[in-house]
Order: C-alpha cells, then structure tokens, then sequence
C-alpha cells in the first residue's frame, strides 16, 4: 500500500462496520487530545483513548515506522494516514435471520478477511424476514440464499399442485 502501514495490523481487529467506526472514532478522539497533552505523554493519552489492544496496535506501528511517540507532529501525520487507511475498507453487507454470535462473527470475518482481502468489514443487520440463510450483498453484487427465497421458488413451482391439494 502506498503510506506503507501495516495494513494487517489494522484491519485484524476490525470485523464489522460498527468497529471500524468505533476505532476511528478513537483516533478522532486522539487526534483533539494531541492538542490538549504536553509534550511526551502521548503514550498515556493513548491508553485513555483507545481500547488496549488497539493502543498496542499503534504503538506497534509507530514503533516499525520509528516514530518517536513524543513528537506530536509525527503522530498526528501517523494517525492521519491510518484514517486515510481505514478509509479505504469494503464492506460486506449481511442479512441474517438472527443476531450472530460474537463466535459467528468471528468465523465470518476470518473467512471473509482470508478469501476477499484483509480490508473487508462486516455489516450485519437483522431480518427475520428472510427465515433463514442469507442475503449478502458485495462490491456491486447481491445474492438470496435465504430461506424465504427457497420456499418462494418451491411455492412457485409447485402452485399448481398445491392449489389442486386445496380444491
């Protein structure tokens, strides 16, 4: 990528819309708390700000691209480039019949992270509409593997048998 960050570092974490905007969030609420902090207590603003492991992931990244966590100008430069980072991120959208399972979520994201790109989140919304299965919708393409579909393409196909069941 061209700012040359870490780019697994930073998506490993974000699995779903709803954490992506949260995590940027926290570096808008970093970036004000730049102006607020002397000189060298960057470190503990860090901490305050962002969750722990989130905190590690950029000290980690300031650590790689040797950036001294007291130079506020640097940081700011860093925290920019991760926005424009995040910036960047695909989103999959899925709808469910039921709420997932923070297990459920970790499986689809790990799988959707391996087979379409370290940098796609997941947006998932309930409709128990649909029954079952999913809907998913990607990079322009939308596909029905809900139950309600399957049951609308047998109904469909078999009307007329039904209807002559009723008769």
């Amino acid at each position: 990528m061209q700012n040359n960050l870490p780019s697994s570092d930073i998506f490993k974490n974000l699995r779903t819309l709803k954490e992506t905007e949260e995590f940027l969030s926290q570096i808008n609420n970093t970036l004000e708390s730049l102006f607020k902090i002397k000189r060298g207590s960057f470190s503990q603003v860090l901490d305050k700000n962002m969750g722990a492991e989130n905190a590690q992931i950029l000290k980690k990244i300031a650590e790689e691209k040797k950036i001294d966590l007291s130079n506020h100008s640097s940081l700011e430069k860093l925290l920019f480039e991760i926005k424009q980072e995040i910036s960047k991120v695909k989103v999959l959208k899925l709808y469910l019949a039921i709420d997932p399972t923070p297990q459920i979520i970790e499986n689809t994201s790990s799988w959707v992270k391996e087979n379409l790109g370290e940098d796609v989140v997941l947006d998932i919304e309930r409709d128990e509409t649909i029954l079952g299965g999913a809907i998913i919708s990607f990079d322009g393409q939308y596909k029905d593997f809900s139950l309600r579909k399957t049951l609308d393409e047998i109904f469909k196909s078999k009307r007329n048998e039904v209807f002559a069941l009723i008769k």
